[in-house]
């Protein structure tokens, strides 16, 4: 859990070479204790640091992998925060159309969990 703690305060801090770094042992050691969660949980951080870096195919992919997972483990919330990370990739991406497709597609599941209120789209 510390490397993973020291590698997200180094992502606010805006080093996210050292950030990824930090994530990647984190995700090391999580699968080494076979906590698939918290595995997909640090992919989920270290998508989060590849798209503010830029690296938007690499933020994709980890996040896929993430939401995958969360699906897998039947953890609808986290597999919902996914979704929206991947959305918020799309749109640093400059893909508009995708990102709100990722955000409509997450939509039904948080208005499920009485997250927001209906309205018209």
């Amino acid at each position: 859990f510390t490397l993973n703690a020291v590698g997200t305060t180094y992502q606010d801090l805006g080093n996210y070479p050292k950030c990824i770094e930090f994530l990647n042992e984190a995700v090391d050691a999580f699968t080494a204790l076979k906590d698939e969660f918290l595995v997909a949980n640090t992919r989920l951080n270290l998508a989060t640091a590849n798209r503010l870096q830029g690296n938007y195919p690499v933020a994709f992919r980890l996040a896929e992998e993430a939401r995958s997972e969360f699906n897998r483990l039947k953890r609808t919330d986290d597999e919902v925060r996914a979704v929206g990370i991947l959305g918020a990739i799309a749109g640093s991406a400059g893909e508009t159309e995708r990102a709100i497709g990722y955000f409509k597609e997450a939509l039904p599941k948080v208005r499920e969990k009485g997250m927001v209120k209906e309205t018209s789209e």
